[in-house]
């Protein structure tokens, strides 16, 4: 399958291998029973007893008695995060459930398994309700989620693990691969396989000085060989008071791609050290992409809202940018994998490449990407961007 048959397959959500619809049976309709209808008892009737009548006591006939018929439920959730049984969930993540249609009045709650609510706030955007718990959640500790919504409640339990202890080991002069390609892609909606193909290299990033509630970051492309010492390192600081939780954020950066400067509003990264440091834990990337900023390498006599009626076609909205005007494309990567690499970066500024006799150039980033930090890791929405476009006026 070619890339462009692939990306038409996932924006249709044809690419539906991770769906896990909520039911414990193997007929076609949505109950947990094996009959084919949409209650959850065995006879083919739509009630919940277990007679062959329509309505829901427990005698056969059809009478206007004062019982109560089952709803039936013309919806399904699947997906949830963190899934369903899992032991490994990330101590400062979200918990989400993707439904098939949408419920601006559905609610997601959380609990300590046997214990008090989680206090959070819950966000309903499209199919997808998301629950931010307000506070970190405990390691090692057994939570269960609850969604409440047009159909019977469901629940799912998962695990804590041991990440959310403070770091023990130090981390200055150390670096780690964060893997993009096996992040979980979760905007835009429906593309993140396609947007894994599109990635190339990791990102290395180092620790240069830790300030106690500070951290000097160094970051560099991976291209599967390590730092090559003729790029020019990117250095910022990161929040680091709630070892071992780490927090980069800025308003506003500029990078480029292909020589275009492109404007990357509101971006956060963030992750956690394990104990020991060699790994980082629930790694997220966040971000607004201004499309306006795409429309001279797509049309040079387009509209400032060229590249959001293009994309709009694929099901993917934009939205509104800070600066004002709904032309922002959002970008959400979770889960994103840290390994420990050896050696530790090296600070490399441009001037100092252009000193150095082994290297050419003066050290930008590859494929016109420069070195705007983790906006470079944004490139490949700026390529998925590009590429709708390109499908879209063939």
């Amino acid at each position: 399958m070619n890339t462009a048959i692939a990306l038409l397959w996932a924006l249709s959500g044809c690419v539906s291998s991770t769906v896990t619809v909520i039911e414990a049976d193997a007929d076609a309709d949505v109950d947990a029973d094996s009959d084919a209808d949409s209650d959850a008892d065995s006879d083919a009737d739509a009630d919940s007893d277990s007679d062959a009548d329509a309505d829901s006591d427990t005698d056969a006939d059809t009478d206007t008695d004062a019982d109560t018929d089952t709803q039936l439920c013309g919806n399904v959730a699947y997906s949830p995060f963190p899934t369903d049984g899992s032991v490994d969930a990330y101590f400062a993540g979200k918990v989400r459930i993707q439904l098939g249609v949408a419920e601006p009045a559905a609610s997601l709650s959380l609990r300590r398994t046997g214990g008090m609510l989680v206090p959070g706030a819950v966000e309903v955007d499209g199919p997808r309700v998301t629950f931010e718990p307000a506070d970190f959640l405990l390691p090692n500790t057994s939570y269960t989620a609850r969604l409440d919504w047009s159909c019977a409640p469901y629940e799912w339990t998962f695990t804590t693990s041991d990440i959310g202890t403070p770091t023990v080991d130090p981390l200055v002069g150390r670096a780690w691969s964060l893997d993009l390609g096996a992040a979980s892609w979760v905007q835009p909606f429906g593309v993140g396989p396609l947007i894994a193909q599109q990635i190339t290299s990791d990102l290395l990033v180092g620790v240069s000085a830790n300030n106690g509630t500070t951290l000097d970051i160094l970051a560099t492309p991976d291209d599967g060989g390590g730092q090559d010492l003729c790029l020019e390192t990117f250095s910022t600081s990161a929040d680091f008071t709630n070892d071992p939780f780490f927090l980069y954020a800025q308003p506003q950066i500029t990078t480029a791609l292909g020589g275009t400067p492109i404007t990357v509003y509101d971006v956060e990264l963030s992750g956690a050290f394990s104990a020991d440091g060699t790994t980082i834990e629930g790694g997220s990337l966040t971000a607004l992409i201004d499309t306006r900023d795409l429309v001279p390498l797509v049309d040079p006599n387009g509209l400032p809202n060229s590249v959001c009626q293009l994309v709009a076609v694929f099901g993917i909205a934009c939205q509104a940018c800070p600066t004002g005007g709904t032309f922002c494309l959002e970008a959400v990567v979770e889960d994103i994998p840290g390994t420990e690499v050896t050696p530790g970066l090296v600070a490399r500024t441009s001037a100092a490449i252009v000193a150095d006799p082994t290297c050419t150039g003066d050290g930008g980033w590859s494929c016109g990407v420069t070195p705007g930090g983790p906006a470079g890791m944004l490139a490949p929405f700026g390529l998925l961007a590009l590429g709708l476009v390109a499908r879209r006026s063939r």
